[in-house]
């Protein structure tokens, strides 16, 4: 069977959402299913390092270069043709957002053996954030009666949809997935002592959802002991200046250790190792609570470094209560947690207990029950 990816992608490791398609769909290819991906690319290097990680997997990237509305036109229109070539072959049709659902099964009535999927993402449903109404509860509801299946990205997910819908397609829930071997080389400091730093650490995006001020403030509250390491933004002059704002607001000059933008296959390595907590952020948003499936909670939990996160039901649904170490979204709260959670050996029974968890969320695994979602409905055999 064939997978068409239906979304435009920004084809450079900077951007997490690529990462993560590129990923997931690579280790999908492993079960036999032929993928194309589609794209603009700005920087050549980075489009090579892409191809060279699908060079050995059944994907194929139908990319024009320039990230404007030209380059993405054509990579659009050759990625339709690539549909009308096959469209004899049995297809699954994979989207992010309603009108990319809505086009592909505007199509679908030319396309036999054809099936719809939509994954659900943090911006899923606008009409329950706030300042983003513009499609309907009900313009859903009829979508999601027209869609074969729903592909849902956290468990949390689910208590909102099973809230807001009388109906709803079949559906998976596959959180994010994560290299569990790369991961696990990460470990706490090999020694300590009175006079080291002690370092926590954020690796991620710099998204005003994800409500990075709050491991500034409670640094903040720390002793001049601790250490931020921060890696992550999108390697600009902009996330630089960012941090830097962050880090006169709340007087923490000397305590802040950016290392911009780190390539995925160094993150381990090169930030992670040698932290004694890693960190995780939230904003009280419905993005933060509900529907983020974050990749760095899978990656954190795949390590053997002590981990602190906001208590949301997107967290807390997929950590249980006795691994990752949980905080409220307050600072004076979440500075006790991380001093807490630095006091954690390495062999403690939480570190065991995330690492178990980690392990059911590798890549492989989500490839897996993908597999099986696709070929459950009719006429999905490969």
């Amino acid at each position: 069977m064939r997978i068409f990816y239906f979304h435009s992608l920004y084809l450079n490791f900077n951007s997490s959402q690529t990462i993560q398609v590129i990923r997931d769909y690579s280790y999908l290819s492993d079960r036999g299913f032929d993928v194309t991906l589609s794209g603009v690319y700005d920087d050549e290097q980075s489009f090579s390092d892409i191809k060279e990680f699908i060079s050995t997997r059944n994907v194929k990237i139908i990319a024009s270069k320039g990230n404007t509305k030209l380059p993405r036109l054509i990579s659009k229109i050759r990625f339709l043709f690539d549909v009308i070539r096959h469209s004899k072959e049995k297809k699954c049709f994979v989207t992010r957002s309603y009108h990319k659902s809505r086009e592909i099964l505007r199509y679908r009535q030319f396309l036999p053996k054809s099936i719809v999927l939509m994954e659900l993402h943090e911006h899923a449903l606008p009409f329950l954030i706030k300042e983003k109404k513009r499609i309907n509860k009900r313009s859903y509801e009829k979508l999601f009666n027209s869609l074969d299946g729903l592909i849902l990205t956290n468990y949390s997910q689910e208590k909102v949809l099973c809230n807001e819908f009388n109906s709803l397609p079949r559906y998976s829930i596959l959180p994010n997935g994560v290299e569990t071997k790369r991961f696990s080389q990460a470990r706490p400091p090999r020694s300590k002592n009175s006079a080291s730093p002690i370092v926590i650490t954020y690796a991620g995006q710099f998204t005003r959802w994800k409500n990075i001020d709050l491991i500034f403030q409670a640094t903040s509250l720390l002793s001049d002991r601790f250490m931020l390491r921060i890696a992550g933004g999108k390697g600009d002059a902009e996330s630089e200046k960012y941090i830097g704002q962050l880090t006169d607001k709340y007087n923490l000059s000397g305590k802040i250790d950016f290392r911009g933008f780190v390539k995925p296959d160094k993150l381990a390595s090169h930030v992670l190792d040698g932290s004694s907590a890693l960190l995780l952020p939230l904003g009280d948003n419905i993005e933060s609570r509900y529907f983020t499936s974050p990749m760095k909670l899978f990656e954190y939990m795949a390590t053997s470094i002590p981990v602190v996160s906001v208590d949301y039901p997107s967290i807390n649904m997929i950590t249980g209560e006795d691994s990752v170490f949980l905080a409220s979204a307050d600072p004076e709260h979440f500075a006790r947690v991380i001093k807490e959670a630095c006091n954690c050996g390495e062999n403690n029974k939480r570190i065991k207990k995330m690492n178990k968890i980690a392990a059911q969320y590798s890549y492989e695994n989500r490839a897996s029950r993908f597999s099986d979602f696709i070929n459950s409905f009719d006429g999905g055999e490969k």
